[in-house]
């Protein structure tokens, strides 16, 4: 039949982008999601073509798909699409063979997602033995994220403020400012995220304490306040990297709240962690009160990391007065790229802890700034 099947990923994804046009409209009658945020799917769609599988017939593109979840248990893959003309022919079944030959480690099954799996049952595709110990593969939350932060001095006085009752600012008073780009997760969102985290610690040790955090997701933005304490808030956020800098920006209701101007130089050869790094955010309500929560230290793997400096500016408005911590105008800089958050633990539900009250007087004084 002359069959060639590839990674599209030195190719225009224009193909892979149609195909799951077509199948959100016509198979899974749901609205066309190009039109619902045209951007946001472009980004979607991009964290999808390196694990997407092409099969070509002498002339064009007829079949592709993409590998959504490896775990040991089998695999998702989702987005198959075929050419009408050129349905029956076995192109699904080589292209999913295609994929699995390159990526799958003995003993991976594959699962399929919808209508597929029936298909793919008769079809008695790629079953093998169980995985063995430490074949595990796609165990993260986020993949291929990419973090801009930069460590600068802010003022104590206003900082402890921030801060709930038994959390102390370390020495010297530090933020983390970042601004990060997530195209891939495993509950389906693509979106960017910025956020100020305090260094600070309690009896039981160090830990970071987010302030100030925002998305341009709403699922993120609800998982993340409600499981988490993150005080997240919708935004405009950008993140390039170019020619050896990276800028991140943040805008939101018209202001420019963050911008960060990074020259990113050499590698980290042993990088410090990121996000495996123990945080206690504020969780809960006006009328019960907000609660101190305890998050260990994140799962990562990072693939790469390097430093350099970055000049910082942040602004006010009257929802978001972050110019009251008065940075320092510049600071070390990372640009960071990694995949983090276990799925293992989200499973279980992690090991958070309430630790105890916040503070009636800081709650009244912060409420309403993280909610606005």
């Amino acid at each position: 039949m002359g069959l060639a099947g590839r990674n599209p990923q030195s190719a225009p994804f224009f193909f892979l982008r149609v195909a799951l046009r077509v199948r959100a409209r016509v198979e899974e009658e749901r609205p066309d999601p190009f039109k619902l945020d045209r951007e946001g799917f472009r980004r979607w769609v991009r964290g999808r073509v390196g694990r997407a599988w092409l099969v070509e017939t002498g002339g064009p593109i007829a079949f592709v798909g993409y590998v959504d979840v490896q775990r040991p248990e089998g695999w998702l893959f989702r987005g198959v699409y075929t050419r009408p003309e050129a349905c029956r022919r076995g192109l699904a079944r080589a292209g999913r063979r295609g994929a699995m030959s390159v990526r799958r480690p003995a003993g991976y099954e594959i699962a399929y997602h919808g209508r597929q799996r029936a298909k793919a049952d008769r079809a008695g595709a790629l079953r093998g033995r169980p995985a063995a110990a430490g074949e595990a593969m796609g165990t993260y939350l986020w993949t291929n994220a990419k973090v801009l932060a930069v460590d600068v001095s802010v003022s104590r006085d206003v900082a402890q403020a921030f801060l709930p009752e038994a959390l102390s600012l370390a020495e010297p008073a530090t933020a983390t400012l970042f601004v990060a780009d997530y195209p891939e997760t495993a509950f389906g969102s693509v979106y960017r995220e910025a956020a100020v985290l305090l260094h600070a610690g309690d009896e039981r040790g160090p830990a970071l304490h987010c302030s100030w955090m925002v998305v341009d997701d709403d699922t993120a933005l609800i998982l993340g306040r409600e499981v988490l304490g993150f005080p997240k808030k919708m935004a405009e956020i950008q993140l390039e990297e170019r020619e050896g800098r990276a800028v991140g920006t943040v805008s939101r209701k018209g202001v420019e709240l963050m911008r960060l101007e990074a020259t990113i130089g050499e590698a980290e050869t042993n990088p410090a962690p990121f996000f495996a790094r123990r945080m206690v955010n504020a969780i809960g309500t006006l009328p019960t009160g907000m609660k101190r929560i305890d998050l260990p230290p994140a799962e990562e793997h990072i693939h790469s990391a390097r430093v350099g400096e970055a000049k910082v500016a942040l602004a006010s408005s009257d929802r978001d007065p972050l110019a009251d911590l008065r940075p320092a105008a510049s600071g070390s800089a990372r640009l960071v790229h990694l995949d983090f958050g276990s799925l293992a633990a989200a499973a279980g539900g992690g090991q958070s802890e309430i630790l105890g009250d916040a503070g009636a007087d800081w709650t009244l004084r912060h409420f309403f700034y993280r909610a606005r």
